[in-house]
């Protein structure tokens, strides 16, 4: 059992590891794209915004895995209820980025149809 306790906090430490390793990623791309577009028009930064709310959705997801899995090897009421409580916060938080990004997926083919006519 103890070997697969350490085996379950090593996966859920390289699933953090990976998940902060993407967020810094997502970031630094949205923030090179947003210099490089500075003074271009406003629809540019609601694209790069659309893409760094996808990839930081997943990075969410990834988290939330982590945790169900270190509380899956240490199942205390005290760790259910931060567990309960991060993924109550995660998931408001994913809803709202998908929300905006369907939001501006649609505004990306509402003005796409716009240019066609």
């Amino acid at each position: 059992m103890e070997v697969l306790t350490a085996w379950a906090e090593g996966a859920a430490q390289v699933i953090d590891l990976g998940a902060v390793v993407l967020a810094v990623a997502a970031s630094l791309d949205a923030l090179i794209r947003a210099a490089v577009v500075f003074f271009r028009p406003h629809e540019m930064y609601r694209t790069i915004r659309w893409m760094l709310g996808r990839r930081l959705t997943l990075v969410l997801e990834l988290l939330i895995a982590s945790d169900i899995i270190r509380t899956a090897i240490n199942p205390s009421w005290l760790q259910l209820g931060q567990l309960g409580a991060t993924v109550v916060l995660r998931e408001l938080i994913n809803y709202t980025l998908n929300r905006d990004i369907k939001e501006a997926g649609s505004v990306k083919t509402e003005a796409a149809t716009n240019l066609e006519k």
